[in-house]
């Protein structure tokens, strides 16, 4: 029936029926004909001072929202709002974007400095509800929209640029290392006096983060000091840290402590085998720290026993983490120490021929 009344009527219908851009787009669903009669329309809401945020936004929430609906939106002149924006990004609309940075109103309030400003002695991280649009999408690892707010807008006063340090602190705290990575190789300017600062952070919690270091030692001559070698040993980024160690320092000692706490078994051996520490000074790291696995006492049996001294309470520390039973009489036989108390260990553990051997050096010692 409706296709019978002339456009000019059904257009008249439409706009008095009409008031929200919501309303427009749901007629648009009627038929072919409304859909095509609608969406020819241009400027509906140019001279309209009216806030259509909340209508907007379940347009913005909505996934699955047509490209040409934001479109519609566009031509018509609907502001987009940065509640509206905020939408945008948390659902990834990319192309939504694409088609905005060509919208006078979109481009206006999405760089006005007013509406994105950020104090700057505020905590970027401690603005929960902001609606800066590149904060949020740091936030939300919205990365093309971030290349679409910094690289594509070139030609225009970009305040966005002085966010780039703030950017680089979300890329941290959310572990987004991808956005790491592009802040790195294309705003390194913007960022090279607080990299060094912030390489131990960027070490203990971006994942996998290896390849970027590479990347800044190569290309950026950062410098590693002993806590950055010791987040290093923790995150096992051992072929960094084998490349680029150096033998000339004089903290070795707290680089195989937290070997030993870490149980990071190659570093441990490649440092043992750098800096050849002293029998006494190993044996009391070994000894002090109590964190092992079976998997890292059987390498310091195989690879480091010289370093180990006799006297001292070895043999407890493999009671305690199981060592083979075989290897452990070689101990004995060796003459490392062993006391009472590692001789009801052993009993407990129903290793028999231990105790056996155990019982006999003790025997000798008392006739002695």
């Amino acid at each position: 029936m409706l296709d019978t009344l002339p456009d000019d009527i059904l257009i008249s219908i439409v706009h008095h029926a009409c008031s929200k851009p919501t309303e427009y787009l749901s007629l648009m669903n009627i038929n072919k004909c409304m859909y095509t009669m609608i969406y020819q329309m241009n400027n509906i809401y140019e001279s309209d001072e009216h806030n259509y945020d909340e209508d907007i936004n379940r347009i913005c929430k909505e996934e699955k929202s047509s490209i040409n609906t934001f479109q519609w939106l566009f031509k018509n002149k609907v502001k987009l709002s940065l509640e509206n924006i905020k939408e945008l990004i948390i659902c990834n609309r990319y192309d939504v974007f694409i088609d905005g940075l060509l919208n006078e109103y979109f481009l206006k309030i999405i760089f006005n400095r007013f509406y994105i400003y950020i104090e700057p002695d505020n905590d970027i991280f401690s603005l929960a509800s902001t609606k800066n649009p590149l904060i949020l999408a740091g936030m939300y690892n919205r990365i093309e929209i971030i290349k679409l707010l910094l690289d594509k807008t070139r030609n225009i006063v970009n305040p966005y640029i002085n966010l780039i340090p703030s950017l680089l602190d979300i890329s941290i705290k959310y572990n987004h290392k991808n956005l790491l990575s592009y802040l790195i190789i294309n705003y390194y300017y913007r960022i090279s006096t607080v990299i060094q600062t912030k390489l131990n952070t960027i070490i203990n919690r971006i994942d996998n983060c290896e390849d970027i270091l590479f990347y800044l030692m190569i290309n950026k001559g950062i410098v590693l000091n002993q806590k950055h070698l010791h987040s290093l040993i923790s995150m096992k980024y051992n072929d960094f840290l084998i490349t680029y160690y150096s033998n000339d320092n004089n903290y070795y000692y707290s680089l195989l402590e937290k070997c030993c706490e870490t149980g990071n078994i190659q570093i441990l051996n490649y440092i043992i085998g750098i800096n050849h520490p002293s029998k006494k000074e190993f044996t009391k790291i070994i000894l002090k720290n109590k964190i092992y696995s079976y998997y890292f006492l059987d390498n310091i049996y195989e690879n480091h026993l010289s370093l180990i001294e006799q006297d001292k309470r070895f043999i407890k520390l493999c009671l305690q983490f199981s060592l083979d039973e075989e290897k452990i009489i070689r101990l004995v036989d060796r003459g490392f120490k062993f006391s009472e108390e590692d001789m009801e260990e052993t009993l407990s553990q129903k290793r028999y021929l231990l105790l056996e051997r155990m019982c006999q050096i003790m025997k000798t010692i008392n006739v002695a």
